[in-house]
């Protein structure tokens, strides 16, 4: 995104027309590898290694900050202006497709394979999640487990999904404002952005409860300060331009340095850690805009040529759907259904998650992004698709379990 350079965004826009008139956003291969590094620590976290994999959640935030802040500056640089609509409806069209399927998905297992005590969950999950409220409806029904990551349902992750969407609902709104009515207006949006995120760590702190962590863990005021970091980084670059030289000494050290400090703390790091939530999420969100900055730079350091190493950009293409469908592909193929345990279950899993995904990103994701589904098609198959997955949900969840 903008002067950054940031990568082929395959989580916010893939197309540099996309972001406005004679805004050019060129692709950076690096931030795609570090998206495939961000779910792949995820994917290990769930999977009962790297206890600190979480926070490749908090990765994936500070590169949403980034990415949406650059589309909107290279959008307003190029234009003058920011077309909200036009900017809402590329986020529904990038996010919503894959979302129906996999909840159309865990729709189908409530009324096939699911539990009756888990059909409750369900219900209320799939609702939050076409709401994009499931972070509040986790803390709404938190039972004050002493882990924020207790297994609800299939849809037990989408609270992430909940806090970006929210962002790309409110930001645009906030960044608009400020550019049509300040004086200097990326200055001011930087005051804005440090006001915001110091105020969201010190949220943090003050609801930090090591008995239950929910509301710190999945509060969108809580959970700001990565995305607003991502955010001040776009701003800084578009206000005075790339790193002086991303093979510098200086830089190479600070870039490696933060890369190091991102994988021990997936390595170390425990979710409980009353820690994490008095500072321990602000050094992270430092430390990976750190490796954001260096790695999206139009001239590549030895950091970004290991970040675009081939096989972690192919995760990157395919990270939205991997992170979609790997945690109801891990309810559903459970080790007593499948009579395996340890790595070749995880082994299982992991294959067909990514199979999955590979699917959604070349039969749904990539066909809408290139055109398919457009103007009031587009509108009448979202309506039906909602209309559907909810009736569906109703059906499926009636009768058993708890009202």
């Amino acid at each position: 995104m903008l002067t950054a350079s940031p990568s082929r965004p395959t989580d916010p826009d893939r197309s540099a027309s996309e972001a406005g008139a004679g805004a050019v956003l060129a692709y950076m291969p690096a931030l795609d590898g570090l998206r495939g590094l961000a779910v792949a620590a995820v994917l290990a976290f769930h999977t009962g290694h790297f206890s600190g994999g979480f926070l490749g959640v908090d990765l994936f935030f500070v590169l949403s900050g980034f990415l949406i802040t650059s589309l909107l500056m290279a959008e307003w640089r190029a234009t003058g202006t920011i077309d909200l609509r036009r900017f809402w409806a590329r986020r529904a069209r990038r996010l919503l497709p894959a979302l129906f399927v996999v909840l159309a998905a865990v729709v189908a297992y409530a009324a096939v394979l699911a539990a009756p005590d888990e059909l409750a969950a369900i219900r209320g999950d799939v609702l939050a999640t076409l709401g994009y409220v499931a972070n509040w409806e986790h803390i709404v029904g938190s039972t004050g487990e002493a882990s924020p990551f207790a297994v609800l349902s299939p849809l037990e992750h989408t609270w992430s999904l909940a806090i970006e969407e929210q962002f790309y609902l409110v930001w645009p709104l906030l960044v608009t404002a400020v550019l049509a009515l300040a004086a200097g207006p990326s200055r001011c949006l930087l005051g804005v952005v440090a006001v915001l995120g110091a105020g969201s760590a010190l949220v943090m702190a003050v609801l930090s409860d090591p008995s239950d962590p929910a509301r710190a863990q999945f509060g969108t005021d809580t959970r700001a300060l990565p995305i607003l970091a991502g955010a001040g980084l776009a701003l800084v670059l578009h206000r005075w331009g790339p790193l002086r030289s991303p093979r510098a000494r200086r830089d190479v050290i600070a870039g490696l340095a933060a890369a190091a400090a991102l994988a021990a703390a997936w390595i170390v790091a425990f979710g409980t850690d009353d820690g994490l939530y008095r500072g321990g999420f602000v050094l992270f969100a430092l430390a990976a805009v750190i490796v954001v900055a260096a790695a999206a730079q139009p001239e590549q350091g030895p950091l970004g040529r290991a970040l675009s190493f081939a096989p972690l950009r192919a995760l990157g293409l395919i990270s939205y759907g991997l992170y979609l469908w790997h945690w109801p592909v891990y309810v559903v193929l459970s080790a007593s259904r499948t009579g395996l345990d340890g790595w070749a279950l995880n082994g299982l899993r992991v294959g067909v998650s990514l199979a999955l995904a590979v699917a959604s990103y070349h039969v749904v994701e990539r066909p809408v992004r290139s055109g398919a589904l457009r103007g009031r098609g587009a509108w009448v198959a979202a309506l039906a698709s909602v209309g559907a997955i909810v009736a569906g949900t109703l059906v499926a969840t009636s009768g058993r379990g708890e009202p």
